[in-house]
């Protein structure tokens, strides 16, 4: 097969038939796993791949795959792929921002309400049959109602877990590299401050920013330690953004409440202290698994290939750069 386009993971049938009325397609409906030397391999001849989070491109795979034009990631986030070195060779980069954004701010409220009053826990206890009474000064969680919620990152996906927020009486503050413009710290009661301000002051501290170079353990020994001991961290972005070494520790020390987490360091390995504990609360990044959400990101990533190999500029680029 030549000028043929890799889908590397199973998508949703249409996705695959709106990609094959216009290309030779290399499709994995099958869902393999692919390896690093099979991943090479089938995208070698490849002008376009559409791939998720799991399959790494780097300057190996592109110095490998010299056919390729166009990398379409089913995701928002792309630090599992080379910008830079895309962008040197031409290569067009795009990604999935705004179809997952309402539905992954559900799913972060429902893991810190889970993560706050520890609902997975106490369903254990009701599981194992040790609920022989109703005590009344134990198996006691912590409010969500009236928290000062503190935002890492304040996108469009931390901006709408804030309007839930603000309907829970609570305050917000958040922490980005740059202030956003007043009228939408007015919209949504939030004010910016310092990360040491927001770890010191917020009750919920809900993690919403790129995994970078710059934000790696951006949330580590040193930070935990600055948390309210009643305080709930909540991970909805990236692996590696915590240490998650670190945050065990604080768990099992009782240093901070709990966690709710979604993302992982090497992920799916994740470390296996996590599952002896009980006060946090553990997702297999699901923030965006809704039938509706998934079908809509990955027929979005199937537009943004479509349209940069008929020699468009995608809607989504992520690196401009490689035009010039």
């Amino acid at each position: 097969m030549s000028d043929y386009v890799l889908v590397t993971r199973k998508f949703f049938p249409e996705t695959i038939d709106f990609l094959k009325e216009r290309f030779n397609v290399f499709d994995n409906q099958k869902d393999i796993s692919f390896d690093r030397r099979q991943l090479i391999d089938h995208m070698r001849d490849a002008i376009g791949a559409q791939i998720s989070t799991s399959e790494i491109v780097d300057t190996d795979l592109l110095d490998r795959c010299k056919k390729l034009r166009v990398i379409s990631n089913t995701a928002v986030g792309y630090d599992n792929i080379d910008i830079e070195a895309c962008t040197e060779r031409g290569v067009m980069v795009t990604n999935t921002p705004g179809v997952l954004d309402e539905t992954v701010a559900d799913y972060a409220l429902g893991l810190t309400i889970a993560a706050c009053r520890q609902i997975p826990r106490y369903e254990m206890y009701l599981r194992e049959r040790k609920w022989e009474k109703s005590p009344f000064t134990d198996l006691l969680s912590r409010d969500v109602n009236g928290s000062v919620f503190g935002f890492m990152g304040f996108g469009r996906i931390g901006q709408a877990i804030a309007r839930r927020a603000i309907s829970f009486r609570g305050s917000v503050l958040y922490h980005t590299r740059n202030a956003l413009p007043r009228s939408v710290e007015e919209r949504l009661s939030a004010t910016f401050v310092s990360k040491q301000e927001l770890l010191e002051k917020s009750d919920i501290i809900i993690l919403i920013l790129p995994h970078t170079p710059e934000t790696h353990h951006f949330i580590g020994e040193q930070e935990l330690s600055l948390m309210k001991k009643d305080a709930v961290l909540v991970n909805m972005a990236r692996g590696g953004i915590v240490d998650d070494t670190a945050l065990v520790e604080a768990l099992e020390k009782g240093s901070i409440f709990s966690a709710g987490l979604d993302v992982y360091e090497n992920e799916p390995d994740i470390n296996p202290d996590f599952f002896r504990l009980r006060n946090v609360v553990l997702s297999p990044h699901l923030g965006s698994a809704t039938i509706k959400t998934r079908k809509a990101m990955a027929m979005k990533a199937a537009v943004n290939l479509a349209k940069a190999l008929d020699g468009e500029i995608p809607p989504d680029l992520v690196n401009p750069g490689c035009l010039a």
